[in-house]
């Protein structure tokens, strides 16, 4: 069996000198195809998934910290995770009403709309 990458403290240097494409070959190290699959039963179009668990687009996150430009990317590769992950780096002082609208219109499912509603509540309130 294949041992799984884990995001842990030592990459936080080399995150600071990586571009989305290596960002998503980090998600892609942690996909988990029995995860794919069990997407649908939550209501999860995976079509455009890789199956990565949300704790570990979290641990990933956390290595990030914010990185508005990155999240920007992230959002465009039309990646499930990314997108999650997007809204977990942007940074809110940059984050404009614009933005938002942009993002909500490319809600596919409940659990981008709840984790990007969730990292942005502060901003509209």
């Amino acid at each position: 069996m294949r041992q799984e990458a884990d995001f842990n403290p030592s990459h936080h240097y080399y995150l600071q000198f990586m571009d989305v494409t290596e960002i998503i070959d980090l998600l892609k190290e942690k996909a988990n195809p029995r995860y794919h699959a069990g997407m649908l039963r939550f209501g999860i179009d995976n079509e455009n998934a890789l199956g990565v668990k949300i704790p570990e687009v979290r641990k990933l996150a956390k290595i990030i910290k914010k990185d508005h430009e990155l999240a920007l990317q992230l959002w465009n590769t039309r990646i499930h995770e990314a997108r999650i992950l997007a809204s977990l780096v942007a940074d809110p002082k940059l984050v404009t009403p614009q933005l938002i609208d942009s993002w909500t219109k490319d809600f596919a499912s409940w659990d981008i709309c709840d984790q990007a509603c969730g990292s942005f509540s502060a901003i509209t309130c």
